[in-house]
């Protein structure tokens, strides 16, 4: 209920605008139905709250180095946002690597992005579903073409009682 979710914490916000977990909350609410600009203002508020949170620094890196909105991205920002968020993680994070690659592709430096995103590949102890995703991140920069994503999950149905409740 991604929608629902962006409700309840744009209350929260309205009572207190830094709160950080409702910023957080609503944007990765944002980032689930497509709206990166909605998504990209949340985590630049939350990245001023918190600026070593490594889940902002990544999903901030990750939509300026991946949106399929031109207006969005910025590939020098994601490279900075991502290297700090894999030293904070001491290179131990597959996914964060893997933003650092998204973020030199997007740059047009396929050579940086192959060899971060192999060390992401290689790092990952993650699901067959992660793998298969960073493999194919990979394969897209091994082509020279850089990745875009953009997120559209479905709504889940309430059922009466907790449509009531909502």
């Amino acid at each position: 209920q991604p929608r629902e979710a962006i409700k309840r914490f744009t209350r929260a916000l309205e009572i207190d605008e830094n709160h950080f977990a409702s910023r957080r909350g609503r944007s990765d609410a944002a980032i689930s139905i497509g709206d990166h600009p909605a998504a990209v203002a949340d985590l630049e508020k939350a990245h001023a709250l918190k600026p070593e949170d490594t889940g902002v620094l990544n999903n901030l890196a990750w939509l300026l180095a991946t949106s399929p909105d031109d207006a969005i991205r910025n590939g020098k920002r994601a490279i900075e946002l991502a290297q700090k968020a894999c030293e904070l993680t001491e290179w131990k994070e597959a996914h964060i690597i893997s933003t650092l690659a998204a973020g030199h592709a997007e740059t047009g430096d396929f050579e940086k992005a192959r060899e971060f995103s192999k060390k992401a590949v290689d790092a990952s102890d993650t699901s067959d579903e992660v793998k298969k995703q960073l493999q194919g991140e990979l394969e897209s920069y091994e082509a020279g073409k850089p990745w875009r994503e953009r997120q559209q999950v479905e709504e889940a149905k309430l059922d009466a009682r907790e449509a009531d409740s909502a």
